[in-house]
């Protein structure tokens, strides 16, 4: 009898660890679009930036200037059955490298786990291949927390000419057809896997008139090879 109740225990045992293993399994999917958006911030009142897995924040180097030593920043925060939150911080630059386009910061005066839940931040993917499908979060025109989905259209060396903002000479360059606009710059460009492979940095225009006007389906993005060589140096 002992034997019989113990191996009923046991059977129940592995039914709960079982179901807690897949709980957390089904809580935690780094390619949920739910997940890729809890990344994404609102960065200096007018560009993106993703949260990384270390607890710092990556962002483009053009949504600062050089003199810049603190940013203002904001997400959203989403709870069960409760009403979305609005949360504004400052975070401090800790390096900007406008020769590559990207910037790294920190949360100042406070940890970063105040604000997220840094075990689902951002990991770095591979080089995606040409047509390979990607996912873009952001904040185009102040649009909090946009996800538009596309594939990888080119990866090649080029020069923009996008101006003094941006980095001069050939770069190293994704080129998508995810949906950008201003306010996208600085945010997270995702594989199918939820791995980070790039952040956007500019949309390519053509001159009309007075004006230019940009052409949505022809976006760039820093690759993560540059974005690993920017935070190990």
């Amino acid at each position: 009898m002992k034997t019989f109740y113990a191996t009923i225990i046991a059977f129940f045992a592995a039914l709960v660890i079982t179901a807690c293993s897949y709980s957390n399994s089904a809580t935690f999917n780094p390619a949920s679009p739910q997940v890729m958006m809890s990344n994404n911030m609102f960065i200096n009142g007018g560009c993106s930036g993703v949260l990384l897995h270390t607890g710092m924040i990556l962002s483009a180097a053009h949504c600062a200037t050089a003199d810049d030593k603190e940013i203002p920043a904001a997400l959203i925060m989403f709870y069960p059955n409760e009403l979305p939150k609005h949360i504004t911080f400052v975070l401090e630059v800790v390096k900007r490298d406008p020769n590559v386009d990207l910037m790294l910061l920190r949360v100042k005066d406070g940890r970063v786990t105040d604000f997220f839940e840094v075990s689902r931040g951002a990991r770095l993917g591979q080089l995606p291949v040409l047509g390979d499908t990607v996912f873009h979060t952001g904040n185009p025109m102040h649009n909090f927390y946009t996800l538009t989905k596309g594939i990888v259209s080119n990866i090649y060396y080029r020069d923009l000419g996008m101006g003094e903002n941006y980095p001069s000479g050939k770069q190293h360059l994704i080129q998508t057809d995810v949906g950008i606009a201003p306010g996208s710059s600085g945010g997270a460009l995702y594989n199918d896997k939820g791995q980070l492979i790039g952040i956007v940095m500019a949309v390519m225009t053509v001159r009309m008139g007075m004006g230019t006007v940009p052409i949505s389906f022809m976006a760039y993005a820093v690759p993560v090879d540059v974005i690993e060589t920017f935070l190990l140096g």
